[in-house]
């Protein structure tokens, strides 16, 4: 009897273990994630569809994200792609137009607000990205004489709250955004990106650029007054993205920053990840809400 428990005990931590490495395939204590078993070598469209695969064997059947690893997401009323042409380059040197740049890469934190950690911009008006939430979000700072301020004891109202990256379970870097002026209205520039780690030592990074535009006064809810509606919210109106592989380094945070050629109607934006430097074309690139 005592050695058909031990049996009976050897067999269950077996069972564990195997039980262990069999969520271990698919979850990591790791905040990178798990490495994708996907090889940089190949074609880059055949790369993305094995890293999308990958993902979606580890999110079926367990979670219920709206944000799933597709395509699907980024289309407007119309159907027509939210994914603009984009054509960048590598350049080597970055020049912000951000005056809060050169004192600290305009990192700011807000408590007792919701917003904590942020980055952020000012032209015209007060715009803040969001870095502690799992999607891009941003908020606008408006002055303490309006109701909904009073109301919520906050002058940080959320703007902007949208999912322009490619892959749901990817590493998200930290964002920035810079804002824009076309016809004397403002659109802003949301940057994140994505680091995937591959086999062979490799990673690949999704840049995604989110354009947001001045959101229709027609689609607010009533819980918001048009003027305060009309001055604050912001709809994505498109996404600048491409992807390019690097050797692995060591693991840390790489910084993110976007900036312009100049505020109104710009012809270039300029994205710094890490040390890579791109600058990305906006000609024949409509606004889709205009």
């Amino acid at each position: 009897m005592k050695f058909c428990k031990i049996i009976f005990v050897f067999l269950g931590m077996v069972a564990l273990l195997a039980s262990c490495f069999v969520v271990g395939a698919f979850e990591t204590d790791d905040p990178y994630g798990p490495v994708v078993n996907c090889d940089a070598n190949q074609p880059m469209d055949d790369l993305l569809k094995c890293v999308e695969k990958e993902y979606n064997k580890r999110t079926k059947g367990k979670y219920n994200s709206f944000a799933m690893d597709t395509d699907i997401f980024y289309k407007d009323k119309k159907n027509s792609s939210y994914i603009l042409p984009t054509n960048y380059k590598l350049i080597n040197n970055f020049h912000s137009i951000k005056s809060c740049y050169k004192n600290n890469f305009c990192n700011d934190f807000i408590k007792d607000s919701g917003e904590g950690n942020i980055k952020r911009d000012y032209y015209d008006k007060d715009i803040s990205v969001h870095q502690d939430t799992a999607i891009l979000s941003g908020s606008i700072y408006v002055d303490s004489n309006n109701s909904f301020s009073r109301s919520k004891k906050n002058q940080w109202i959320l703007s902007f709250y949208t999912a322009p990256y490619m892959y749901s379970r990817s590493y998200k870097l930290e964002r920035d955004i810079v804002i824009s002026e076309f016809n004397k209205k403002l659109v802003i520039y949301g940057a994140i990106v994505e680091r995937i780690f591959l086999l062979g030592n490799k990673d690949l990074y999704v840049a995604n650029i989110q354009r947001l535009c001045p959101a229709n006064p027609n689609s607010r809810p009533n819980t918001i007054s048009k003027d305060l509606y009309e001055y604050s919210k912001f709809n994505g109106c498109g996404v600048y993205r491409f992807e390019y592989i690097k050797n692995r380094d060591v693991i840390d945070e790489k910084s993110v920053s976007i900036s312009l050629d100049r505020r109104i109607n710009p012809k270039y934006i300029y994205l710094k990840i890490d040390m890579d430097i791109f600058e990305i074309d906006t000609l024949n690139n409509p606004l889709i809400y205009e």
